[in-house]
């Protein structure tokens, strides 16, 4: 098994930043009704967001740089992501999202592991 770190694939940022726009949204209702949104905690994933000093807003074009994928398995169907979070009043943060993306035949699927400061 195989484990290197490549930027994040092109294909994966759209859903990537979905994720993140409901994040700063705070619309935990919008991450449990997308069926291409798993989390792992279902009760309080955004707990360290409400509880983090600063208000998280999308991604800038150049947050892509920051964040690395992990082939987590040789299958090349599942991806490990590590994102980091942005906010208003710092910019890259302390807070990073994890997440498991996999390929499915009807597309990719993302499942949310963790969001938590660094």
């Amino acid at each position: 098994m195989s484990h290197h770190s490549v930027p994040v694939p092109e294909r994966f940022r759209p859903l990537l930043a979905h994720v993140i726009d409901l994040v700063a949204a705070g619309d935990l209702d919008g991450l449990r009704r997308d069926p291409r949104i798993a989390l792992s905690d279902p009760d309080d994933p955004l707990y360290w967001v409400r509880e983090y000093p600063g208000t998280v807003v999308k991604l800038p074009e150049e947050a892509w740089e920051f964040a690395e994928v992990i082939i987590a398995r040789d299958d090349g169907v599942t991806w490990s992501v590590a994102v980091d979070l942005w906010t208003a009043e710092e910019g890259r943060s302390d807070l990073i999202l994890e997440a498991e993306v996999r390929q499915h035949r009807d597309g990719l699927v993302i499942e949310v592991e963790n969001i938590h400061v660094w």
